[in-house]
C-alpha cells in the first residue's frame, strides 16, 4: 500500500525527522505550511514532542492561531501586539 501525503504534509515529517538529532529547533513561520486548523493545534503538539526528547522550540510566527490561548510562552518584538 503506497501512502500519497500532500506537500505541507511531507514538509512536516522531513522537519519531525530532523529534531531527532537537536536538542534545540528554530522553527521559523509554520504557518506558511499549515492549514488553519493545523495552525491552532500547532503549539500543543510541539510541547508534546518537547517533553519527549526533551527539545526546546524557538519559533518565529506572525500567526495568532499558532500562539492561540499559549500568550504565556510568548515574546514579543519591540512593538509587538504582546507588549501591551
Amino acid at each position: 500500500m503506497t501512502i500519497s501525503y500532500s506537500t505541507n504534509e511531507s514538509v512536516i515529517i522531513q522537519k519531525s525527522n530532523k529534531i531527532k538529532s537537536y536538542e534545540e529547533e528554530k522553527l521559523d513561520k509554520p504557518e506558511i505550511f499549515l492549514h488553519v486548523d493545523w495552525q491552532r493545534q500547532f503549539i500543543e503538539d510541539i510541547l508534546k514532542i518537547a517533553k519527549l526528547g526533551d527539545h526546546t522550540f524557538l519559533i518565529a510566527t506572525h500567526s495568532p492561531q499558532i500562539i492561540g490561548s499559549r500568550r504565556d510562552l510568548a515574546v514579543a518584538l519591540d512593538g509587538g501586539i504582546l507588549g501591551d
